[in-house]
């Protein structure tokens, strides 16, 4: 029987978050994402934060139980080698699939890079914490 670390999971997806209300604040990314998505503070505070928090928060708890499931079942072990699933995980799978997607949404590059960066830090950041977690 496989052992999940649920507290590595659970640690890996608040730790994404943490990155991302980084990444995307007027202190790193913030403008220029909202700018290449045509939204403004006024538009964004229109959101559903329950909905959108909520089901981001779910859905990065989802990448990271199948990043640790995959880590398990691959025999890898440890933070270094953790973070370079992660790594992989993040420029290869999801970068890629944002790419594919960008491609036919006729989205910035810029955009990309920012939102692919994203994924793939976070995602390297997670698998360095579930591998070390184990």
């Amino acid at each position: 029987m496989e052992y999940i670390n649920w507290l590595g999971v659970l640690l890996a997806s608040i730790c994404s978050f943490i990155l991302g209300w980084l990444w995307y604040s007027p202190m790193l990314f913030g403008k220029s994402w909202m700018e290449d998505n045509q939204l403004d503070k006024e538009k964004l505070m229109q959101s559903n934060f329950i909905k959108v928090f909520g089901l981001s928060f779910i859905m990065t708890c989802i990448y990271a139980f199948m990043l640790a499931k995959t880590i398990l079942r691959t025999d890898l072990s440890g933070m270094a080698d953790g973070l370079k699933f992660g790594l992989m995980a993040g420029a290869f799978f999801s970068a890629m699939s944002l790419g594919i997607s960008y491609q036919f949404s006729h989205r910035t590059t810029r955009l990309y890079f920012i939102d692919a960066g994203y994924m793939v830090v976070s995602s390297t950041i997670m698998g360095a914490i579930i591998g070390w977690m184990g």
